[in-house]
């Protein structure tokens, strides 16, 4: 169960424009209020108060119904519930009947939530005075729950009551500091220096202003640590008289930074070159920041404003939006995917991929607004053709290819072969997935081999062609010429290998054939008893046999074909 001590001050609103009520309810609860009850009528504010026991009443004056709001007020100060009302216009007349029912405050439209806090706060601390706290404990659990740091100061300017938070701020007990003047535990610098809001304090005791300074001060806590504050100062009544100021000092450091996180994000939103965009719930566009102008031709935000987002879509984008991302930012509040935005002026079509959210209160989960950030895609989708259509002429001449070709990645698995690989190897398409180029070599020391000397990124291998013999599917083996390289990215890392491979087996046996031919050829004619020579067309000798040597006393031993002709021009022309 919450503890009752931390419950926060109950406000009730009386107000019969709707708008009005949700605004107001909305600032309250931003300052750290609740807002048990809306009522609309000045009948039905009697009865709300006296069933919820508000803490404080803010009364519109004019109401519908037989009562109005000075009615009303009255017969709500019976039930010990103070009222500050809330007006647009305050004649003589209007100002002398309100003035019956002793209001707490008084706050003429339009307010800051500055005005209206300071004016809250202070209804509040001057209604709990005026009753002498007679009710300390209902007291007591107001001040634990008021995050801004309280000091009621006597006519005297000494200090009679602080409540936890300004105990927190100055890091000094309630009972240290009653009895002292505030400009002992006190010490403000900057536009609001200590001697300034003295002067201030002076006034409020001796002429009854009201003062609120949001910035400008900062209060000097023990160590010396200045921190930024906002400062409230309002003179307490008794009978007429003022026998005393609330000082209200709420720490802004944490606003502050806020702020400035804001304005840095705001910076981040403004000069980004991505289309940044919000729009409320029903379509229509609130902002649009330069990139996204840029982007779809719109000359000034005030000429995004007022439209919907529609205009910003081709018709096919129109399409995407209504069937796929409204559905999607109301059921999951997000959509991610590409569609084209329009050019308002020249309505051409942009690629973009976008990117869209729902903005949540973050209270209440309840959808605001949607987020949109969007990047221009032109260039990409360029690329993608110009990559589409080389990959296609790539594919071309890769298939085309009347070698086998093979791509491995670093650990050699296999990553892509073509159509000629598949007629040599007898593999079809995807049945070599994640396997290694071993199921290829008919020796396995082959293929471990070849991963040391060549298909390794740590060395360079040094001839690139080179025979292999290779095993395809059906367990029938051929011979296969190979060039094999490194594939290099752009960092000139390895980041794979290919090979060429071409079946020589055909060639090989051709070329054992005629080296069986020759060697018999050469016995032949080695061992027939007749002279052979043979020359080319100009006359030089090209082949004897020994049978001729012997004949015209030729040496045996084989001498250089450039000096054939000095030592075997036998043959002469007639």
């Amino acid at each position: 169960m919450e503890n009752a001590m931390t419950k926060a001050p109950g406000i009730m609103i009386v107000e019969d424009d709707d708008f009005v009520a949700q605004a107001v309810k909305l600032e309250l609860e931003y300052l750290g209020y609740a807002v048990p009850v809306i009522a609309g009528s000045g009948e039905e504010a009697v009865a709300q108060a006296q069933r919820h026991r508000p803490d404080l009443v803010l009364m519109d004056i004019v109401l519908p119904g037989k009562m109005d709001g000075i009615a009303a007020a009255h017969q709500i100060s019976g039930f010990s519930i103070p009222v500050v009302y809330l007006s647009g216009h305050m004649d003589e007349p209007l100002l002398e009947r309100a003035k019956i029912t002793e209001p707490f405050g008084y706050l003429l439209k339009p307010y800051s939530p500055q005005q209206l806090h300071a004016t809250i706060a202070m209804a509040l601390y001057k209604w709990r005075m005026e009753n002498r706290l007679r009710e300390s404990a209902w007291m007591s659990a107001a001040f634990l729950c008021v995050s801004d740091a309280i000091f009621i100061l006597d006519a005297g300017e000494r200090i009679v009551l602080m409540n936890p938070a300004a105990q927190q701020l100055i890091k000094i007990d309630q009972a240290d500091a009653v009895g002292r003047s505030w400009r002992d535990v006190l010490e403000t610098t900057g536009e609001l220096s200590s001697e300034t809001l003295g002067a201030l304090i002076a006034q409020a005791l001796h002429r009854g202003e009201e003062v609120w300074r949001e910035t400008g001060a900062s209060l000097v806590l023990d160590g010396g640590t200045a921190v930024p504050v906002s400062l409230g100062i309002n003179p307490l009544w008794r009978e007429e008289t003022i026998h005393g100021v609330s000082l209200v000092v709420r720490d802004i450091s944490r606003k502050l930074a806020l702020a400035h996180e804001r304005r840095q994000l705001a910076s981040l939103v403004e000069n980004s070159d991505d289309f940044i965009g919000v729009s409320a719930t029903d379509g229509g566009a609130l902002y649009l920041n330069p990139a996204g102008r840029r982007l779809v031709g719109a000359g000034s935000l005030e000429a995004v404003k007022g439209r919907n987002i529609l205009d910003f879509f081709s018709p096919a984008g129109q399409s995407v939006v209504q069937g796929q991302m409204f559905p999607a930012l109301l059921h999951q509040g997000k959509w991610r995917g590409e569609l084209n935005c329009r050019h308002l002026g020249n309505g051409g079509d942009i690629p973009v991929e976008l990117n869209t959210f729902l903005i949540k209160e973050a209270k209440t989960g309840q959808g605001l607004t949607f987020g949109s950030i969007a990047r221009d895609i032109t260039q990409r989708k360029q690329d993608e053709r110009t990559l589409a259509e080389s990959n296609a002429r790539f594919s071309a001449i890769f298939n085309s290819i009347t070698d086998a070709v093979i791509f491995v990645d670093t650990q050699r698995r296999i990553l892509l072969t073509n159509p000629a690989f598949t007629t040599l190897f007898g593999y079809e398409d995807g049945e070599l997935a994640d396997r290694t180029t071993k199921c290829l070599y008919v020796n396995n020391a082959d293929y471990h081999e070849q991963g040391q000397v060549r298909f390794n990124a740590a060395v360079r291998p040094g001839k690139s062609l080179y025979e292999m013999r290779y095993r395809r599917k059906d367990g029938s083996s051929f011979i296969g010429e190979t060039v094999g390289l490194p594939a290099r990215g752009a960092d000139d890392n390895v980041v794979g290998f290919v090979a060429v491979i071409r079946d020589i087996t055909a060639r090989v046996e051709m070329a054992r054939s005629l080296q069986q031919e020759r060697a018999f050829l050469k016995a032949v004619l080695e061992n027939i008893e007749d002279g052979v020579v043979a020359c080319d067309a100009a006359g030089i000798l090209t082949l004897f046999n020994r049978a001729l040597a012997r004949l015209h006393g030729l040496p045996v031993t084989p001498i250089p074909p450039e000096q054939w002709a000095e030592h075997y021009d036998i043959y002469q022309e007639d």
